[in-house]
């Protein structure tokens, strides 16, 4: 709920808004935007340099724009009050996720869906910390589909600092994945349509990309059968390169235990060497009870944990949800949290497992209760792994009704909390909080953003360190050096973490000076120059909480001698060594690799810098410099050589396969590709491995692929030539006959038809020709009448395939009647197989009208109405073959108004009657019956005198019928309103 203030707290309020740094007193956390209406659905992420960017949707027009803001790392806003706007285009009344990251320069790239076309399309945008819009003020249009492409995408950036965007489409048949490479630049790598990724048999959904080495990048995604709520989910990875091919085989299945529900998805991270982590949640065994699940594909495609993930908790009696994954600490291990619930889901613990490199639990087969079950415990938020073994995990605690806390707790390698007090409130404002997420982790640093309160949400966040502080950093421990220095020069194998060095001075020189620099800026730095040589200076660093170390320098005079021990080709000797001739000329036979040239220094401390032969012919040479620097020796080895002629290849490989026929002295082929598929990838393997191989692919088929080898020589060359075709994928026939005709409007287009037959005895034999002579035709003929024949024609190619269908029948006999009405009401009792009725009719009723419902709707019928009462009415059915025929009758008699001089004073009204009839002067013992016009008792009564409801009969004419003793006496009508 927004506040009213006075002008003077507004305009304070504004400037602590503006100035708004990180608090550790969490009833005021940083407010990230706080405009009028709803701030929804944040989205947080780390550039390089620490700072970070928020975006969120904002609807204070009535519109759900979009906004972001870019903070500094101790969390002060960088751009005006209420960030920038991003995008105010028409969005739906309801929102679905989106998503942000940065590029490896700082820059946000995001993307979300919008309506602005009249039609839900991707769109992404690239923003600077400058707030400049580096893809247009518009940003760039993923998608151009009709269809409303309404499902979250997914965002990424690849090593070489390309962003790949992620999302599925729901067409006609089955959804399909659409992936598009976008350039630092915004041009669209793989064009307006991106690249599709699908089945026609199955649908591609929730994809999720990551990112890895050079352009390269991982996809997580369902593969989905069936409809909501009945949705059948399988999960899967597959890799693919900087063109948008995929690179495993097949896609690596992660699960399809058939347990994963259609309204949850999954989650994903990054396994620190270029494989995925995949977490979701899974009812796989049907006892009603949720399991948290978790699995990993590795960068070759394998997934070395169990088939179909790894369950965080084996006890039935809980419920596991809300699976997160905090990271992977330096073993190689994954730390994961979740909410565990009891079984009626009343109360929840956060809970945590730890899995091994190959998937084992490491905390219990249950896991580990970090905070226990309680009514009070909302649920994980998330967490991450600070300095590869200790993990933050955050969480959301009930504090009554809809309001509640967010809380964190510090977890080590063994499971334990390891802060005190061991938990910190990071937010303790009595609001409810919403659609809360955790930032990845820079120097310590981990930030909660969230929705703050309900109707009118507001953008908060609170940043909290890996020692469970908040607000300012805490004080840091670090006394290593980022350089330790002798006369202003770097001392040689410097390293933070290695304290004693040994420095040679050259004979004559004046004492050296020792310099240091502190990795930390506040820590200090105290040196104790050396007075002597040979001598020690020391430097001794405090850091910032007082943590103290020392790194040691001993002096002594320089070496002087430059001159080597051994000089070695491949690891032996060179021929004639002697530590005073400096050059030599070594015979290296043809087809030998370069070979590696080695070298002992006489005085270890002497540098020595070998160049190693690049080419053959070709020279190495070894530069040794004495310790005190001025002595240098150069020893020369000149490798003699006569390159190879060899220009053949010892294979040829089609998509990684030796083509059919191979020779080294063929050198033309051709190879038959399947229609429509791209040309296979050609490789050649040279015979002599130090030749060369230049390879132009074929783009286009019919065409050629060319490879060109050149000896080692660089002059003798052989071209192998691999000619591509397409094989003949016609699989439609030119004539289909049965009993050696022609069926009647064959077409090879049409592939089903119908063949009436005159009995069911003669079963016809179906043929067909070809339309292609090399495809191949299969025959199944039909075993009866009705049956069907089948005719599969599989192409030359062996894909391509279609199948021809006749099905045979004979007319049905059917003249039997579903339905037989008197004036639009079936018949009492009816049935088809009872062909008279008898249908009593009151004295001046019109002639009741018969019809009737054929049970074979091609059936004809041939109704005679009756000319009076009494009198009948037949319904004559003629069945399909013309020749069967079933005759109905319905007899009407005729039932005249009786009086009895006894119910002389009898009387009924009103009549017409719309609810009561009012009877009177009735003698005792008569019975009241009301009767439909088809003969249906629908009301009786015993009565003398008083009232009936007729309220529940439907409109129309009744008898009302007086008897007495089991003999009628009065008949009148009455007509119901």
């Amino acid at each position: 709920m927004k506040r009213l203030l006075l002008f003077l707290t507004f305009i304070l309020l504004i400037t602590s808004y503006i100035n708004a740094q990180f608090t550790d007193d969490p009833a005021l956390n940083t407010i990230v935007n706080d405009m009028s209406g709803e701030q929804v659905i944040p989205h947080i992420a780390y550039d390089d340099a620490g700072n970070f960017y928020i975006g969120f949707f904002s609807n204070t027009t009535g519109n759900y724009n979009v906004r972001l803001q870019y903070f500094t790392y101790d969390g002060t806003a960088q751009w005006a009050d209420d960030g920038i706007l991003i995008s105010d285009n028409v969005q739906l009344l309801w929102l679905t996720e989106w998503d942000l990251t940065t590029d490896n320069t700082g820059n946000c790239v995001l993307t979300f869906h919008d309506n602005r076309n009249g039609n839900i399309d991707v769109f992404a945008y690239a923003i600077s910390p400058t707030g400049t819009f580096l893809w247009g003020a518009d940003g760039i249009q993923l998608s151009t589909s009709s269809e409303d492409e309404l499902a979250p995408p997914s965002i990424t950036v690849t090593e070489d600092n390309n962003t790949i965007v992620a999302w599925y489409r729901p067409t006609t048949s089955y959804y399909e994945i659409v992936l598009q490479k976008i350039t630092p630049s915004g041009t669209l790598s793989w064009g307006n349509s991106g690249i599709i990724y699908g089945s026609s048999t199955i649908a591609y959904t929730v994809p999720k990309v990551l990112g890895i080495d050079g352009d390269n990048f991982l996809l997580g995604f369902y593969k989905e059968s069936g409809s909501i709520p009945a949705l059948t989910r399988h999960l899967y990875a597959q890799k693919f390169n900087g063109s948008g091919a995929s690179q495993w085989t097949d896609d690596v299945l992660i699960s399809n235990s058939n347990g994963i529900s259609a309204y949850v998805d999954f989650r994903y991270a990054s396994d620190g060497a270029n494989g995925m982590i995949f977490a979701w949640n899974d009812d796989w065994d049907s006892d009603m009870n949720i399991d948290a699940k978790a699995s990993r594909v590795l960068a070759d495609g394998t997934v070395p944990w169990p088939a179909n993930g790894v369950e965080m908790n084996t006890t039935a009696s809980t419920s596991n949800q809300n699976t997160r994954i905090v990271g992977v600490n330096s073993s190689n291990e994954v730390i994961f949290s979740w909410d565990k619930k009891n079984a009626n889901q009343s109360q929840t613990a956060i809970s945590g497992q730890k899995l091994s490199t190959d998937g084992m639990r490491q905390w219990t087969d249950s896991g580990l209760e970090f905070i226990p079950m309680s009514m009070d415990v909302g649920g994980t938020i998330g967490g991450r792994i600070y300095d590869g073994t200790t993990s933050i995990i955050t969480y959301d605690y009930s504090t009554g009704g809809t309001t509640s806390d967010i809380n964190a707790i510090g977890v080590d390698n063994n499971g334990s909390l390891v802060w005190s007090p061991t938990i910190t409130n990071m937010s303790s404002r009595v609001t409810q909080k919403v659609h809360s997420i955790c930032s990845n982790l820079f120097n310590g640093q981990l930030i909660v953003v969230w929705e703050d309160g309900s109707s009118s949400a507001d953008i908060y966040m609170q940043n909290i360190y890996y020692d469970g502080t908040m607000g300012d950093p805490p004080l840091s421990d670090d006394a290593t050096l980022s350089d330790l220095t002798v006369n202003s020069v770097t001392v040689e194998g410097f390293s933070p973490d290695t304290y004693n060095y040994s420095v040679g001075i050259p004979i004559g020189d004046p004492l050296p000076i020792t310099g240091a620099t502190p990795n930390d800026p506040v820590a200090t730095v105290d040196i104790t120059q050396a007075t002597a040589v040979p001598g020690s200076s020391s430097v001794l660093v405090t850091a910032e909480d007082g943590t103290q170390l020392t790194y040691t320098i001993d002096f002594h005079i320089a070496g002087t001698d430059a001159t080597l021990t051994d000089l070695t080709v491949d690891g032996t000797t060179i021929p004639g060594f002697d530590p005073n001739i400096f050059t030599y000329d070594y015979e290296v036979a043809t087809g030998d690799p370069i070979p590696v040239t080695g070298a002992t220094p006489a005085d270890p401390l002497a540098d020595m810098v070998i160049t190693q032969a690049t080419t053959l012919p070709g020279v190495a040479t070894v530069v040794v410099t004495s310790e005190d620097g001025i002595t240098t020796n150069t020893y020369t080895v000149n490798y003699l050589y006569d390159p190879g002629t060899d220009a053949t290849l010892v294979d040829l490989q089609v998509a990684g396969v030796t083509i059919e026929g191979f020779d080294p002295n063929i050198y033309y082929y051709e190879y038959g590709c399947i229609y429509q598929e791209p040309s296979p990838y050609v490789t050649g393997i040279p015979n002599d491995p130090l030749a060369t191989v230049d390879d132009t692919q074929c783009l286009e088929i019919p065409g050629d692929a060319i490879l060109v080898v050149t000896a080692e020589d660089g002059v003798t060359q052989l071209t192998y030539t691999v000619h591509f075709y397409y094989i003949d994928y016609d699989a439609t026939l030119s004539d289909l006959t049965v009993d050696g005709v022609t069926i009647p409007g064959f077409d090879p287009q049409i592939t089903s038809y119908q063949y009436l037959v005159p009995d069911t005895i003669n079963i016809p034999v179906v043929d067909g020709t070809t339309t292609d002579p090399d495809a191949t035709l299969n025959i199944v003929q039909a075993s009866g009448i009705p049956g069907t024949a089948t005719l599969n024609v599989v192409a030359e190619d062996g894909v391509n395939e279609q199948t021809y269908t006749v099905d045979f029948y004979v007319l049905p006999a059917d003249a039997t009647l579903s339905d037989l009405t008197v004036d639009g009401i079936t018949i009492t009792d009816f049935d088809p197989y009872t062909l008279e009725y008898e249908v009593e009719v009151p004295e001046g009723s019109p002639v009741p009208v018969i019809n009737g419902t054929t049970n074979d709707p091609l059936a004809t019928k041939e109704v005679i109405q009756a000319t009076g009462v009494p009198g009948e009415g037949t319904i004559v059915v003629t069945a399909q073959d013309e020749i069967t025929q079933i005759t109905y009758t319905v007899m009407f008699k005729l039932i005249t108004d009786i009086n009895d001089n006894s119910f002389s004073d009898l009387k009924y009204y009103p009549n017409p009657v719309s609810k009561l009839l009012y009877i009177n002067n009735i003698p005792e013992n008569s019975i009241v019956k009301i009767i439909s016009l088809t003969g249906i008792e629908v009301a009786s009564s015993q009565v003398t005198s008083g009232v009936i409801d007729l309220s529940h009969l439907e409109k129309g004419l009744y008898l009302l019928s007086v008897e007495k003793d089991g003999k009628q006496l009065r008949v009148s009508k009455i007509l119901k309103n």
